[in-house]
C-alpha cells in the first residue's frame, strides 16, 4: 500500500475505508470553501494554495497560463514555513516565466505528474539549474504537478511539494485527491474570473453612463441657462415698449404685448421646471425621518401670505413622520400643494388637507383640495411632462416631477378626482 500522509502531518491512517473517508470529507469542505471564495478571485487562489497545503502538504503553487497560453505566472503560495514563502516569492515573483517541457506536458494531455522521491540530479534535466537549486535548498523530497482543467483546456498548474523530512512521500492517493481538488478548483477560477469580467464590464458601462450623464447635464444646463436668457429679455423688452408706447397703443396692441409678456414669463417658468425636472434622478437619495405635517405647513403658510386675503380651510395630520429625502419630498409636497392652491382659486369655500392611510401596514399619504379637478380619463397622462389643457397653467411639469420623485423613493403616485369635483393624490415613498 502507498504511504499517504494527512493534514497534520502524521502517518496516514492504515484502514482504506477510513482513509477514503476522510479524503471525502476534505474535498467536501475545501470544495465548500472555494465555492465560498469565487466572488474574488485572489481571495479564492489564495484560499485554495492554503487548504491544498494544509490537506497534503507541504508546499502548494498555483501558476496560471497566460491568455496565449505562452507562459506561466505564479498567482498564489503558501507554506506554514514563512521562510519557505520567502524563498518561493523570491525565486518566481509576479513576474511570467517560460514554461518548462516537464509542465508542457502536463498541460496539454492533462494527465498528473507524480514523483514519489525527487533526486537531485532528476530535477536538473527537467527545469533550470536555479530552481533546482531552490527544491534542494528547502529539501524538496516528493512532488505532485496537475492541470488545471476546463471543459478539456488548460488554464495552469498546481504543483504540491514534500520538504519536511519527517513526512513520507506522495502515492497515487495522493495524487488522485490532488486532481479532484484541481478540477473543482479549475471550475471555481474560471468563475471567478467570468464574474469579475462582468464586474468590470458593469464597472465600465457605469463609468460611461455616468459621463454621458454629465455630459447630459452640462448640455441641459447651458441650454435650459441660454433659452431662460433669451425669454428674460423677450419679456423685458416687451414691457419697456408697453411703457415707452402706452399712450400710443390700441387695445389690441396693448393685449398683444402683455401676451407676450405673459407667456415669456410661463414659458421661462417651464423651461426652468423641466431643467429642475432632469436633475430629480441625480445626486444621492438621503433618507432620514421628515416631517411631513411641517413641511405641508411651511409650504401653505409661504401661500397664504403671498394672498393673504383669500380664506381656505387647511387640514393636516399631525406627526406625519417617513424615512425619506428632506429636499425631495419639499419638492414633491410643494408640486402638490401650489397646484391644490392654484386649482381652488375660483372657490369661496376651498379646502386642502394633508393626511395618511394606512392599508396592510402600508403608509399610504394624501393630498386632497375641492378644486376644478381633473379629467381622469387621461390616465397616466397626467404624470406626463408639460402636458397642456385649454387653461395654459393647467399642470406642465409639477405632476411630472411629483411622479420623478415618488419613483426614486420606491413609492406609487395616483389620482383621483373628477372634473369640477376636487381631487385627491394619494402617494408612497417606499417600495
Amino acid at each position: 500500500m502507498t504511504e499517504g500522509w494527512t493534514p497534520g502531518g502524521s502517518p496516514a491512517i492504515e484502514s482504506p475505508a477510513v482513509a477514503a473517508e476522510l479524503s471525502v470529507d476534505a474535498l467536501l469542505d475545501i470544495v465548500g470553501a472555494f465555492a465560498e471564495a469565487t466572488t474574488d478571485l485572489d481571495q479564492l487562489l489564495s484560499t485554495i494554495a492554503r487548504r491544498l497545503s494544509e490537506l497534503v502538504g507541504d508546499l502548494c503553487t498555483i501558476f496560471l497560463l497566460s491568455p496565449d497560453a505562452t507562459v506561466l505566472q505564479m498567482k498564489a503560495t503558501y507554506d506554514s514555513d514563512p521562510e519557505v514563502m520567502a524563498l518561493v516569492a523570491q525565486e518566481f515573483g509576479t513576474k511570467p516565466f517560460a514554461i518548462m517541457p516537464i509542465q508542457q506536458r502536463v498541460l496539454d494531455t492533462g494527465e498528473p505528474l507524480l514523483i514519489p522521491h525527487v533526486a537531485p540530479v532528476q530535477l536538473r534535466t527537467t527545469t533550470t539549474e536555479h530552481r533546482a537549486n531552490f527544491t534542494e535548498q528547502i529539501g524538496v523530497h516528493s512532488l505532485v504537478l496537475v492541470a488545471l482543467r476546463v471543459s478539456g483546456e488548460s488554464i495552469g498548474l498546481l504543483n504540491v511539494l514534500r520538504h519536511r523530512s519527517e513526512r513520507g512521500p506522495y502515492g497515487p492517493a495522493d495524487r488522485a485527491l490532488v486532481q479532484r481538488l484541481a478540477d473543482h478548483a479549475a471550475v471555481s477560477i474560471v468563475n471567478a474570473r467570468r464574474l469579475a469580467h462582468e464586474q468590470e464590464r458593469v464597472s465600465q458601462a457605469m463609468e460611461h453612463a455616468e459621463a454621458v450623464n454629465q455630459e447630459l447635464e452640462s448640455f441641459t444646463a447651458t441650454i435650459a441657462h441660454e433659452l431662460r436668457g433669451h425669454l428674460r429679455a423677450i419679456h423685458a423688452q416687451a414691457e419697456t415698449l408697453h411703457e415707452q408706447l402706452a399712450e400710443r397703443l390700441s387695445p389690441d396692441e396693448s393685449h398683444t404685448l402683455d401676451r407676450i409678456q405673459q407667456n415669456s414669463a410661463q414659458l421661462n417658468q417651464l423651461v426652468s421646471d423641466m431643467y429642475k425636472w432632469t436633475r430629480i434622478a441625480q445626486g444621492a437619495l438621503t433618507r432620514e425621518p421628515v416631517n411631513i405635517s411641517g413641511i405641508a405647513q411651511s409650504i401653505l403658510q409661504e401661500l397664504s401670505a403671498q394672498t393673504p386675503a383669500r380664506p381656505v380651510a387647511i387640514s393636516i395630520a399631525d406627526r406625519l413622520i417617513v424615512p425619506a429625502d428632506y429636499e425631495l419630498v419639499r419638492g414633491l409636497l410643494g408640486h402638490l400643494l401650489r397646484n391644490a392652491w392654484k386649482f381652488t382659486a375660483h372657490r369661496a369655500d376651498a379646502a386642502i388637507s394633508v393626511g395618511v392611510e394606512a392599508e396592510t401596514g402600508e403608509m399610504i399619504f394624501f393630498v386632497r383640495d375641492n378644486g376644478i379637478g381633473i379629467n381622469t380619463a387621461l390616465g397616466k397622462e397626467v404624470f406626463v411632462p408639460a402636458i397642456r389643457g385649454k387653461d395654459p397653467q393647467t399642470w406642465g411639469m409639477s405632476l411630472a416631477s411629483a411622479q420623478r420623485i415618488v419613483h426614486r423613493h420606491g413609492g406609487r403616485i395616483w389620482v383621483e378626482a373628477t372634473p369640477g369635483g376636487g381631487a385627491t393624490f394619494r402617494f408612497t415613498l417606499s417600495g
